[in-house]
């Protein structure tokens, strides 16, 4: 039971932290949605499934995420917000810097590990970004679903999980091989100490959603279909990520959410 208590502690915790492929028509139930700009697609052959799902997420969002974030951006300052966004991208290094090696991407994996040992040692476990302080700057995190999209293999169906939120097939195998490769997951799994990836998972949800206020509600409002405008963001973030050409953390809108987070 705690094994599982875990697993489903640690899942959580990807949602509350983008892959293409155009295909053919395959059932009455696929979508396939073009960006101009880009010229890229989104699978969907599960659409009513993902738009139920995205309507539930909706509302999970509204009664319980959505005020927990609020508070948390009133009541903790934004040095200190900035300082805990910090030590869980910290947290995340060891798990950047294996598929950084995965990648055969040797340079980034300099970076990452530099990176990951100055921040543990000089910057309070990560709380202080002190590599970039001494010149190290920031560097795009990588995932194993990544690592797949650069190896080749295709996105897969787009999903949208309940919770988790906007995902596809090939990210859910990617993270999840994610899980049980992170060396703090493995050690607290190995002492039962379930406390710790609970903790993990809810302070990196309210740290992103509370980065997000600004843009999801903006989308949710603005947007006539806000469903698709997810499903496009999500895919073309990711699919800009497998390019190493967009810093992935918080998603496609992260220019936007550290800055409108200081407001």
């Amino acid at each position: 039971m705690k094994k599982i208590i875990f697993l489903l502690s640690a899942v959580a915790m990807l949602g509350l932290s983008a892959q293409v492929e155009a295909r053919e028509p395959s059932s009455a139930y696929t979508t396939m949605q073009a960006d101009s700009d880009t010229a890229t697609y989104t699978y969907d052959p599960l659409e009513p499934f993902n738009r139920s799902v995205f309507w539930f997420n909706k509302y999970v969002d509204m009664l319980l995420i959505k005020p927990v974030a609020q508070g948390y951006k009133w009541a903790v300052p934004y040095p200190v917000r900035t300082g805990v966004h910090n030590f869980l991208g910290n947290l995340a290094a060891p798990v950047s810097f294996l598929n950084e090696i995965l990648q055969g991407d040797f340079a980034g994996a300099d970076i990452v590990i530099r990176r990951f040992v100055m921040n543990t040692l000089f910057g309070m476990g990560g709380f202080i970004d002190a590599a970039e302080m001494h010149g190290v700057g920031p560097i795009a995190r990588e995932d194993f679903g990544q690592t797949l999209g650069a190896w080749g293999v295709g996105p897969g169906p787009y999903l949208v999980l309940p919770i988790i939120g906007p995902s596809n097939l090939r990210d859910v195998t990617g993270r999840v091989v994610d899980i049980f490769t992170d060396p703090l997951n493995l050690w607290a799994m190995d002492q039962n100490h379930d406390w710790i990836p609970i903790s993990r998972a809810i302070l990196s949800g309210i740290d992103t959603r509370a980065s997000l206020l600004g843009p999801y509600d903006d989308i949710m409002k603005n947007s006539v279909d806000p469903y698709s405008s997810f499903r496009s963001i999500y895919s073309q973030n990711r699919s800009f990520a497998v390019g190493d050409r967009v810093y992935t953390e918080g998603g496609a809108m992260d220019d936007y959410t550290m800055t409108e987070s200081a407001n």
